[in-house]
């Protein structure tokens, strides 16, 4: 053999030998069980194959979580409540025995103002039109612990909102403003203006207004002043935004409009109305106040049956003021027998306001008393209590049976 054909044979071995040696540790490289005999899985001495339960083994179930338990629904109560002003619920001195005398009693709901009868929201708002034109003070700062502090003791909160007496936004926009013939703001013997109770836009804000109270947590709306004026120079009064519908119907569209836009959040709308509508069949007192025509839209109807106001002879009793008893229990018989053909007599609740406060007649422990039996005896469950300085007769409730 030559040299050169041994040097041929020689650098063709080694080559391949050196090829071999580079596919070996290249595979070791990708695939580490290449070299590693033990990573290959063994058979199991039963036999059995990898990942296969044992047949004879018992199946135990996997444990369960718990069910999470259901949101329990809110339950509207029987209603017996007080009004408390913006100014007592902010001061913890006057309000913490209040609420105590609710809890300690049958008394188990309280009604605050969301909106006072000058317009202004007792917290810093954020409905638009409230907090651009300042319609609002800083009364209440404590409005969310409140909230919290009523939910914890099963006080049934009542967000009570005046409605179209409103100086504070008929001044700030006086395009929604009820007008006198001559263009001027008109304003009620208290100097107080008004909102065109015809305009939506006076609607939608007073319905803002109410949402932001149901967020706070706010359980019912309560619509106060939610009517045309009654007093002052009438003659001189224009509604700018008339379309020809009358004040009864106007009255009844604003609180179907509310409650379409409320009922979704879970409140309850109710409405305070005169008491001698609940008796007065063929007018409107010119307020557009008529008891059918409420009842067929909201859920909830609150009379000011204050005997106080009503003039002597009314009901054929000489004095209502000086027969609490009497001037109640009628006031609501005449409701309860005229809405008792009405589609919405069962689902409509009538909760009356009840006196307790002196104008003329001296009103304690009795006369209070009287007027809670009156409704009873009427066949109504509910009732509230008004005091606007709320310095309530506390005995009154104290002594009175659970119910």
């Amino acid at each position: 053999m030559s040299k050169r054909m041994y040097r041929r044979r020689r650098a063709f071995a080694l080559g391949t030998t050196a090829l071999l040696i580079f596919v070996f540790l290249a595979g070791a490289y990708v695939y580490p069980g290449f070299l590693a005999r033990s990573e290959v899985p063994e058979v199991p001495p039963t036999g059995e194959l990898p990942g296969v339960e044992d047949p004879s083994t018992p199946v135990v179930p996997p444990e369960k979580e718990d069910p999470k338990p259901e949101p329990v629904p809110f339950v509207h109560p029987k209603v017996r409540g007080i009004y408390v002003s913006a100014w007592i619920a902010s001061t913890p001195s006057l309000l913490d025995p209040l609420l105590q005398w609710v809890e300690d009693t049958v008394l188990n709901a309280v009604v605050i103002d969301v909106k006072d009868d000058y317009g202004k929201i007792p917290w810093r708002t954020e409905v638009p039109w409230a907090l651009q034109y300042g319609a609002f003070d800083t009364r209440l700062r404590n409005i969310d612990a409140l909230m919290v502090r009523l939910a914890e003791a099963e006080i049934y909160p009542i967000a009570r909102l005046v409605a179209f007496k409103d100086s504070s936004m008929a001044e700030a926009r006086p395009e929604l403003a009820v007008r006198t013939t001559s263009g001027a703001i008109w304003r009620d013997r208290t100097g107080a203006a008004w909102l065109d109770p015809h305009n939506w836009r006076s609607w939608q804000y007073l319905i803002d207004v109410a949402k932001e109270a149901a967020s706070k947590g706010f359980k019912e709306i309560q619509f106060d002043y939610v009517r045309f004026p009654s007093d002052g120079n009438l003659s001189i009064i224009r509604y700018p935004h008339a379309t020809g519908a009358s004040r009864v119907e106007v009255i009844a569209a604003f609180l179907a409009e509310a409650r379409s836009q409320l009922e979704p959040l879970g409140v309850k709308v109710s409405a305070d109305i005169f008491g001698l509508v609940t008796s007065l069949t063929t007018n409107d007192m010119g307020i557009g106040q008529m008891l059918e025509d409420i009842y067929d839209v909201i859920e909830v109807v609150c009379p000011m049956v204050y005997p106080e106001h009503y003039a002597l002879g009314t009901y054929g009793i000489p004095d209502p003021d000086k027969e609490p008893y009497l001037t109640v229990l009628r006031s609501l018989t005449y409701a309860k027998e005229r809405l008792e053909a009405h589609p919405n007599a069962d689902k409509v609740i009538m909760r009356p306001w009840l006196q307790d406060f002196t104008l003329r007649h001296t009103y304690g422990v009795a006369e209070i008393q009287a007027q809670i039996k009156a409704v009873y005896d009427a066949g109504f469950e509910e009732w509230l209590l008004w005091d606007p300085r709320c310095r309530y007769t506390k005995d009154a409730i104290s002594t009175l049976p659970p119910r």
